[in-house]
């Protein structure tokens, strides 16, 4: 990952422009209103990952957790900017994910395409429903 990409869970931090954006032009949200999406944002635990060396920051990617932070996660919406995938920046944000306090000890699900199957078994996530690529990762 380059030297100069800042992960952080600080919401304050967001580009909430950048993540409608990047939501409504995904092959998973084209079908939202910019409202759902601000209110998903709001009522989500989200990390973005973001270039610079000082603030303001560029915001070049993002990640979303539901969480009740003591039994369950829903982990959503991972997306790097095109100009920054292949570096780790996804990757780096799913460490940051996992890592975390309020979601390292929830069971986390996800839902993923069979081309990031893969990628996911990186944080211990495994396969439990393969007709809908619904993942599980167990509590740490």
């Amino acid at each position: 990952m380059p030297d100069n990409i800042v992960i952080s869970s600080d919401p304050v931090l967001l580009d909430r422009e950048w993540i409608v954006r990047a939501v409504l032009g995904s092959c998973w949200g084209g079908g939202f209103t910019v409202p759902q999406v601000l209110a998903a944002v709001d009522e989500s635990v989200v990390w973005g990952a973001y270039v610079g060396n000082s603030m303001p920051f560029t915001q070049v990617g993002f990640v979303r957790a539901v969480t009740d932070t003591a039994i369950w996660s829903s982990i959503t919406d991972v997306f790097v900017d095109e100009a920054h995938r292949g570096h780790g920046v996804g990757s780096a944000l799913m460490d940051a994910v996992v890592a975390d306090e309020r979601i390292k000890h929830t069971l986390c699900i996800l839902q993923a395409r069979p081309l990031a199957q893969l990628w996911y078994r990186h944080w211990d996530f495994k396969l439990v429903d393969p007709v809908h690529g619904i993942m599980q990762r167990n509590p740490t």
